[in-house]
């Protein structure tokens, strides 16, 4: 694709010294904060070491069986909370831990309007009004 007219070559030069800038400041300290790693498992390497190694080994040492990554532990985490694995048991901790949170809102229906579209569908329209909040108390 031809331009057809050629840009002003101070505006080019200027636009070039601008990406120069923006590369020094974000690109070079990038890669300097690059080599100094966080540890992983105690662990510390390159991002290339850290790239090259398994993350996730096979759980039958099978090729085709089922894999799993290897920062988990042993087993599956089963609750986000101890002792809470039903949903009773759920409701219970929320309603101890957040006894005055909103949990349930419901809105009255102060009109309803059918309102008809230009290809013969017709819609209803809900118009409703505020929020009426009750807490777990």
């Amino acid at each position: 694709m031809k331009l057809k007219e050629n840009p002003n070559p101070v505006l080019v030069l200027l636009f070039y010294l601008m990406v120069w800038i923006y590369t020094a400041v974000t690109f070079l300290p990038s890669c300097l904060l690059s080599w100094v790693t966080t540890s992983h498992r105690d662990f510390y390497g390159s991002e290339q070491e850290r790239a090259k190694r398994a993350k996730a080994l096979s759980v039958l040492g099978c090729p085709e069986g089922p894999y799993r990554a290897t920062s988990t532990t042993k087993r599956l985490i089963t609750s986000l909370h101890p002792g809470v694995d039903t949903l009773d048991k759920m409701l219970e901790h929320a309603t101890l831990r957040f006894p005055h949170r909103d949990c349930l809102g419901t809105r009255e229906v102060i009109s309803e309007e059918d309102e008809r579209q230009s290809n013969g569908k017709v819609f209803r329209k809900v118009i409703l009004g505020e929020y009426r909040w009750l807490s777990y108390k």
